[in-house]
């Protein structure tokens, strides 16, 4: 496996060349002597990160303490302080340096965009001479979607009806002249995903990249299906929408060949919201076509989402409700049918939510009963 180095001058972390988990050299504090970059010497210097300690639980808008000991007589220069997750440069704490080498601690407001996880670790460098990192500590927020956050409301691989055999493939490409690290989370059908993990990406500048059945493969959870959230992060200039993301689901019939759909990543800001109406159209009934509906939340708690089905001509047809769990999916398979038995060639779906913090995507899926081939509508 090709190995590269995210930092000189102490711990080289350890990557893929392209894509995959990213974890930190060590688990454990660590008390470093470094090694300067080019010809490598012995450095006078150890550094200890003290706090965060291991299991420490910061909260957003906690001011908090970072601290170390330090040690040796080449312990000089300015301090820089950086925070990683999942071994990744996640944030600059201190992207201007403190010039006091005679500090052994910083003040740091836990800012509301980092998200939630356990795997932070926050290191302390002088200059390019030592370096220490602390344990992996928590971090909690309530703001469940950082900046650069892309929502992909459905994602499989599973069997589904008339032999079909469903996969997902996930294509990025980076436009800008920075690399860009991705946090990956799948969100299975019909559970609470609170507790959902990420899987880290590396997003290389002005490269594309396709992970190949991404549920079944990457994510390891073949025989299912749910929907995809990824953050981005990136230590560089501010722009609105750093990636183009899309996933293809498609009917995966081996030597016979495949039948797909594209499903475009979407900004959770373009997510349905208490009181708003969405709109599926095209949907169709028939001995030859199957229309399946399906809905993924993005808030921490319960949503109920209301839909009513109508023909062309606006003749109702029949209601229903789904009860989405915490960060949940449902689909509501071959829907049409549970109005009625009679073929539709132009039925419309309208789907609300009257629950104060929903924010959620409805999306149907028309599929020809004869070749598998499916059709994606997103509720506008």
């Amino acid at each position: 496996m090709h190995k590269k180095k995210l930092r000189a001058g102490g711990c080289a972390f350890r990557q893929t060349a392209v894509i995959g988990f990213l974890a930190a050299c060590f688990a454990v504090p660590l008390v470093l002597s470094a090694q300067v970059p080019g010809p490598t010497r012995a450095v006078d210097c150890v550094v200890t990160v003290t706090s965060p300690r291991a299991g420490d639980r910061w909260e957003e808008g906690d001011t908090t303490t970072i601290a170390w000991q330090k040690s040796g007589l080449e312990c000089a220069g300015r301090v820089y302080i950086e925070l990683f997750k999942s071994g990744v440069l996640f944030d600059e704490i201190r992207p201007i340096p403190l010039n006091d080498d005679q500090a052994v601690s910083a003040i740091w407001t836990v800012p509301p965009y980092l998200g939630t996880g356990d795997d932070f670790t926050i290191g302390v460098r002088y200059d390019y001479n030592a370096w220490g990192e602390s344990a992996p500590f928590t971090i909690h927020s309530s703001y469940r979607h950082p900046r650069g956050w892309w929502v992909f409301p459905v994602a499989s691989n599973t069997a589904g009806a008339n032999g079909t055999n469903w996969k997902t493939d996930l294509v990025y490409y980076n436009p800008q002249s920075f690399d860009v690290h991705a946090f990956l989370f799948y969100c299975e059908s019909g559970q609470d995903n609170t507790a959902a993990q990420a899987v880290t990406l590396l997003v290389p500048s002005m490269q594309a990249v396709k992970v190949q059945d991404v549920v079944g493969g990457l994510l390891a959870r073949p025989g299912t299906f749910g929907f995809l959230t990824m953050q981005l992060h990136w230590i560089g200039p501010q722009v609105n929408v750093p990636l183009s993301t899309t996933l293809r689901v498609y009917n995966d019939q081996g030597g016979k060949g495949t039948f797909g759909q594209e499903v475009q990543g979407l900004l959770y800001s373009q997510a349905l919201r208490k009181g708003w109406n969405g709109t599926l159209i095209n949907l169709t009934q028939t001995d030859r076509f199957r229309t399946n509906i399906g809905f993924s939340s993005h808030v921490g708690s319960a949503v109920t989402v209301s839909y009513t089905a109508f023909r062309g001509d606006r003749t109702p047809l029949g209601e229903g409700v789904v009860e989405l769990p915490p960060f949940g999916h449902v689909q509501v398979n071959e829907v049409l049918r549970r109005f009625t038995a009679e073929p539709l060639d132009n039925a419309f779906i309208t789907v609300t939510s009257a629950t104060e913090q929903a924010e959620y995507f409805a999306y149907a899926s028309v599929v020809d009963n004869l070749t598998g081939d499916p059709g994606f509508v997103l509720a506008q």
